[in-house]
């Protein structure tokens, strides 16, 4: 029960990951923030522990996560854009990160997280 929970868990995470193109961190300042990611990362190593990344796909993926956050960020703070092409923009930038990450993931590792995908949603996200 716990390992299911944590792959739950994981699996969600890694989602977001993917889908927001940065970790899951809770987007106040202080401690709480801090506390955030020290947590989300947890989550994150050990879902690459059970996908099997390798320390190249590890990084890569680290990389590729930092430089969809900054250009998100960039997107956010630009005064110049309407909310709807900031959103359009960002969903752009989301989708090019998934396509690069899960282009490093070998077809094993992609099975495995799209079988934490499926008992996700069949379980509601619990």
């Amino acid at each position: 029960m716990q390992k299911r929970f944590w792959a739950t868990g994981a699996a969600a995470l890694l989602g977001a990951a993917l889908a927001l193109g940065q970790p899951v961190l809770a987007q106040a300042g202080g401690n709480g923030a801090r506390q955030g990611q020290h947590q989300g990362m947890g989550q994150l190593k050990k879902l690459a522990d059970y996908l099997g990344l390798t320390s190249d796909q590890r990084a890569q993926i680290k990389t590729i996560m930092q430089n969809t956050a900054q250009q998100v960020r960039a997107v956010r703070s630009d005064t110049s854009l309407t909310p709807d092409q900031k959103t359009a923009k960002i969903k752009d930038i989301r989708k090019d990160s998934r396509k690069q990450i899960m282009a490093i993931l070998k077809p094993e590792q992609r099975a495995k997280l799209k079988q934490l995908r499926q008992q996700q949603r069949a379980t509601g996200g619990k």
